[in-house]
């Protein structure tokens, strides 16, 4: 009866998985050959016999192979069969022992080598497993029986059982791990080791300053090394029987062909999964848009406005589920449909599978295969023999190596080395620059294994091709110097370029079709120019970022839409912003946060003149960004070159859109503002948000990491109850949710890939926007936004969890009933699964009706302070009522500063606010000449909303407090202080509020100074008001609820 089993053995004298060299063993293995009116041992499809074949060669090494039908056992029961012993002194053949043994297969890294021109070759893991002794774990004293135990373990440990390299088994295993940036640095020049558990995953960017980025193409150990080949007549060189030869040959290739379909089947199972998730994410995307569209359509104000323009909307459902609407096309999207979307390289479209190259092709025309499964490199065997491989990086240096059989007869490449080894194998290399094509070897190859590795490059590297990429915007900037008599392109203003676009207008076409730009758009960024010096400053920034071409939209963009190219293609989703290969998601969960309220997305872009204006300088290339640098509004130009391959931007981009411009845009103002993209990787997102919107913000780190320390021990699969400290946690969140604040959660750096939020879709290094906190009975849940919700996530509230229907009243709160369409790209989690999930978190407090915004710039000498604001509520009027307000001081941020400058390190802060002090009221310092008439009331603290009476410095970037003014005769203080010794130490000093500041209205501000001998310099509450100055002038700001800012000069704000 035929025994299905799938098992080959070898067995020697000594019980070893060793080959012996017998003593008078050809130099050659004999060719495959069959007895005269005998076929040789095929496998079929059709059931077959058991047949053992002994063969005692010279070395008395047993050979027993049991011929077998191929079929798939998952449920077959052990298996019976006989091991044969024989014997050398009488040459019988008999029963040894029986054995139980679970069908096993043996791994392979799936490469099938077919043999051709009589070359026969086998993977690098079957020459590790028969015929090293070193890398088997069994001994000589080993029996058979164990060997066999411990090759029926299989799955359970494969790598112990069977001693295989760390090739064959990341490759079996399928590791995936992101390196950190922080070790791309520290290993540039030499390889990278990413010899590591196939569980970890790393991600850029946490809500901490930290140096973890992700490498591009994120490589994994087998990646990188690669598919291995051996020499099979290597393995054969003892074997003198034509029938074992020719049956190891066939049994080996059925092996690796079978191996391979099961990697092919495992490889399909995992595309299909992820196009599965990209649709899934796209169909997400699309429905928030429709969504969007639908409820704009409801709301359409008047066909067109005043000026004829037709009225369109920028919108997008903000967390409360309410359409933002912007009533008139002046970012000029009337003609964009926001349905036809253009994603980001999906993988699975054959346009991608025609042309998989990045950032360029090979030099030579062939047929290429990716030598790592993410692409990166790829080789070549062309017709003469000539080995061919193409680095399609910008990071890596490809350092490639390759060991070839003995009997390979080859030469080195031009830019190539060969030397033969000890054991007669050749062992060539080359190196291959970012995209660059190489020749490896020319000639017949009998058997290879590749050691090939990516190195990263460093900050010596410039790319040529890079520098090639921005050839036309160097042209254009020579042609503006030329043009504005400018002697050099260092000379060369933002200003003079955008005068230039806007004064020659047409002129410039045939200077700019001269220049290859066939979008129309000249503007050129001179203050932050594409190249390389924008991307990294040597001895400036503390993180390296490798040279990336530059590319403006309609160089990736399909033909059919590079017209299209626009900031919102009229919908704001805070599914857009997608972390790139950088570390910029710290900025990308900012941008997220903030696009759940798309008008405030909308200001940062909106032109501080005019929206004519800004419609001109858009027609050419030049889009305004207004963000908060140091407390200070700063509008920034910048042009529309961004780092990108030939897919679409390789930093931050809208995945889902690539229409949509506004979050690299966003993200390349930010990096002008502090000198470089290598500036911006790594940060706080809390940080970002202020720098976005311009309201004070803070953390609740230790009051979450004390609550989940003492909830560690709660049960996973099911609601648990909550200790006070935990319900007194989630009731303050639910009061800085409920005053319209941005609650965020951050995630750790890291965690493992089997973890619950590895599982449900977020991403480590992100903070996720909490949209609502519910609470019902014992029940406490979040919502959370999350843009890469996998489709099948698990957890406790989960879309298909069975706790909804036991829970009905909850689900109706929650929106999960089937009454109404649920929130898209959400997640809902139970209080417990939050605490175990995140590792803290913060909170903006963005009172969006508090739309009245005034700065004022001054600098400390000593700590000094050169104004303090006298604030001024009316109550004149039978009307007055109190002025809510946050004072905000900021400094210059640390970020992008040399090291060597004087004011990049922070200095501890201190904001206060003073009131008129009654005669009651006792005094520090009685007595004192001037009688003290003002008292310090209320000083900053770490929570803007609680302020504090103590006076204490804060050592952060910035810090604020919120007060309430009543209406008064006398005035108020505000006066920010600083701890060190420094000169011009800038600073700004923010007002936020309802009420506009005006030079004669309910609430003014004037500036003073408050002499340096007064007793709030000396950690004294009391000073006098006859200690004040006036101040000659200073510059101050005042930004309206449009978004735009108006400067001013002087000591009266208004």
């Amino acid at each position: 009866m035929p025994i299905p089993v799938d098992l080959f053995l070898f067995v020697s004298c000594c019980h070893s998985l060793r080959i012996r060299t017998p003593t008078s063993a050809p130099s050659s293995p004999p060719p495959p050959s069959t007895e005269e009116g005998k076929e040789p041992c095929r496998y079929t499809p059709a059931c077959l016999d058991v047949c053992v074949r002994v063969c005692v060669p010279p070395s008395r090494l047993l050979f027993v192979a049991i011929t077998h039908t191929p079929c798939v056992f998952p449920t077959a029961p052990p298996v019976l069969f006989f091991v044969a012993s024989f014997s050398a002194v009488s040459g019988v053949t008999t029963p040894a022992q029986t054995i139980h043994a679970h069908p096993y297969r043996m791994p392979m890294d799936g490469s099938v080598i077919l043999p051709t021109c009589g070359e026969d070759v086998v993977t690098d893991a079957m020459l590790d497993e028969y015929l090293e002794q070193s890398a088997s774990p069994f001994s000589s004293s080993d029996s058979v029986g164990e060997m066999l135990a411990a090759i029926t373990a299989g799955s359970a440990a494969p790598a112990q059982a069977h001693g295989l390299s760390a090739t064959s088994l990341t490759s079996t295993l399928g590791a995936s791990f992101l390196p950190t940036f922080k070790n791309f640095h520290s290993n540039s020049g030499r390889p990278i080791d990413l010899e590591v558990s196939s569980k970890g995953v790393r991600r850029p960017a946490s809500h901490r300053v930290s140096t973890s980025l992700a490498l591009q193409g994120n490589l994994s150990a087998s990646e990188i090394t690669s598919d291995d080949s051996g020499d099979f007549a290597f393995l054969t060189s003892d074997v003198c029987d034509a029938d074992a030869y020719d049956l190891i040959r066939h049994y080996i290739l059925y092996c690796k062909q079978q191996e391979k379909e099961l990697e092919e089947l495992e490889e399909e199972c995992a595309r299909l999964e992820a196009e599965q998730q990209h649709l899934y994410g796209a169909a997400i995307a699309a429905a928030m848009t429709r969504g969007i569209s639908q409820a704009s359509a409801t709301n359409t104000l008047s066909p067109s406005n005043s000026n004829g323009v037709t009225a369109t909307e920028v919108s997008v459902s903000t967390t409360r589920g309410v359409s933002s609407l912007v009533t008139r096309d002046e970012f000029g999207e009337a003609h964009i449909d926001p349905l036809k979307t253009c994603p980001y390289l999906n993988p699975y479209d054959a346009a991608c599978k025609l042309q998989p190259y990045r950032y360029g092709q090979p030099t030579v025309v062939g047929c290429y295969t990716p030598v790592f499964k993410s692409g990166s490199l790829y080789r070549c065997t062309a017709a003469d023999g000539s080995w061919l491989f193409y680095n399609d990086s910008q990071q890596y240096t490809m350092h490639v190596k390759y060991i070839v059989g003995a009997s390979s007869v080859i030469t080195a490449g031009p830019h190539a080395s060969v030397h033969q080894r000890a054991s007669g194998e050749y062992e060539t290399q080359v190196m291959v620059w970012p995209q660059e094509t190489e020749v490896l070897l020319v000639g017949e190859v009998n058997g290879f294994k590749n050691l090939s590795t990516a190195v990263p490059v460093d900050s010596s590297y410039t790319n040529p091709h890079a520098t090639a990429s921005t050839a036309s915007a160097r042209a254009l900037l020579n042609h503006f110097a030329y043009q504005t008599g400018k002697s050099s392109v260092s000379l060369l203003t933002t200003e003079d370029v955008l005068e230039c676009c806007a004064t020659q207008g047409s002129k410039w076409t045939a200077a700019v079709a001269a220049a290859g730009s066939s979008d129309g758009q000249h503007f050129v960024d001179p203050g932050f120019p594409p190249c390389s010096a924008s991307l990294y400053r040597k001895g400036v920034d503390d993180l390296f970022l490798w040279d990336i071409p530059w590319r403006r939209p309609f160089e990736y963009l399909p033909a059919t839409q590079r017209s299209e190219a626009c900031l919102f293609a009229r919908a704001v989703l805070p599914t857009d912003p997608c972390a790139g290969e950088g570390g910029d998601a710290y900025l990308c969960s900012a941008a997220c946060s903030l696009a759940e309220y798309p008008t405030h997305v909308v200001r940062i872009f909106r032109h501080p003149v005019s929206t004519d204006v800004g419609s001109r300088e858009r027609a050419a290339g030049a889009y305004r960004v207004t963000l908060n640098h140091g407390g200070w509004w700063t509008s920034t130009v910048v042009d529309s070159y961004l780092p990108a391959s030939l897919k679409g931007p390789d930093l931050g981009r809208c995945s889902h859109d690539l229409r949509k411009l506004w979050y690299p845009l966003l993200e390349k103002a930010y990096a002008k503002l502090h000198g470089s993209y290598a500036a911006i990787q790594c940060g706080d997102p809390l940080e970002a948000l202020q720098d976005l919107t311009g309201y004070p913000t803070f953390r609740f780190d230790e009051e979450w990491a004390a609550v989940a320390q003492g909830s560690t021990g709660a049960c996973a699969s099911k609601p648990t109850s909550y200790s006070p400290q935990s319900e007194q946690l989630f009731v303050f969140l639910e009061e800085v949710h409920q005053r319209g604040y941005l609650v965020c959660l951050s995630l750790p750096d890291d965690g493992p890939a089997e973890s619950q939020a590895a599982q449900t879709g977020v991403v480590f290094g992100m903070s996720y926007t909490v949209l609502r906190l519910v609470r019902h009975g014992g029940s406490r849940l979040l919502q959370i936004r999350c843009p890469t919700l996998k489709m099948d996530s698990s957890g406790l509230w989960c879309v298909k969890s069975a706790l909804w229907q036991q829970e009905p009243h909850l689900a109706a709160l929650c929106g999960v009933d089937g009454d109404g369409r649920p929130e898209e790209a959400s997640l809902w989690l139970d209080w417990s699964e939050a605490l175990a999930m995140f590792e803290g978190g913060g909170v903006c407090c963005c009172r969006w009706d508090w739309a009245h915004d005034c700065r004022v710039r001054g600098s400390f000498t000593d700590g000094i302070p050169s104004f303090v604001l006298e604030v001024r509520v009316d109550d004149s009027s039978e009307d007055a009522s109190p002025v809510e307000a946050y004072c905000i001081l900021s400094q210059e941020d640390d970020r992008g500063i040399p090291a060597d400058h004087p004011h990049r390190a922070l200095r501890p802060l201190m904001l206060s606010v003073s009131s008129r002090r009654s005669e009651n009221e006792g005094c520090d310092d009685a007595g004192s000449d001037p009688p003290a008439d003002q008292r310090i009331r209320h000083v900053c603290s770490t929570n803007p909303d609680i302020p504090t009476e103590q006076l204490s410095f804060i050592l952060g970037r910035d810090t604020a407090l919120r007060v309430t003014f009543q209406p008064s005769v006398h005035p108020y203080y505000v006066i920010p202080r600083s701890l060190g010794e420094m000169n011009n130490k800038l600073f700004t000093v923010g007002l936020v509020s309802s009420t506009p500041v005006t030079t004669s209205g309910k609430l003014r501000v004037r500036l003073m100074q408050l002499l340096s001998s007064s007793p709030v310099f000396h950690n004294r509450r009391d000073f006098s008001t006859s200690q004040l100055e006036d101040v000659a002038v200073a510059s101050f700001q005042v930004r309206g609820p449009d978004g735009r800012v108006r400067i001013g000069y002087g000591s009266t704000i208004g």
